[in-house]
């Protein structure tokens, strides 16, 4: 009897399963970020830098954002960058798993 996970179209979609569970989670997503320095003397610094998150990190601070900083062109940005990171994550899985598994008697 044939093993439902041996399927190619049962392991592809648990692959994007496991993919989408774990692609939001890296910390791969850009963000505009501020650092602002107290000096001793009086006076302070403020440096804008890039910065990496999470996406539901990055969602969170989005409602801090400016409208001159492009919010929705950087979360189109990091939502297409998502996807691609979740297809390249399932396909590295979905090969993972089918040169892991035993081969099939003919």
């Amino acid at each position: 009897m044939a093993r439902p996970w041996a399927r190619p179209a049962v392991r592809r979609a648990g692959a994007l399963l496991i993919a989408v569970a774990i692609g939001p989670f890296l910390p791969l997503y850009v963000r505009r970020s501020m650092t602002r320095s107290f000096r001793a003397e009086g006076g302070d610094s403020v440096s804008w830098d890039w910065d990496l998150s999470t996406l539901p990190g990055f969602l969170e601070d989005m409602r801090y954002m400016r409208p001159e900083e492009s919010k929705y062109l950087y979360l189109a940005l990091n939502l297409g960058l998502c996807a691609l990171l979740v297809t390249l994550l399932a396909v590295t899985i979905a090969t993972a798993w089918r040169r892991l598994a035993p081969e099939r008697p003919a």
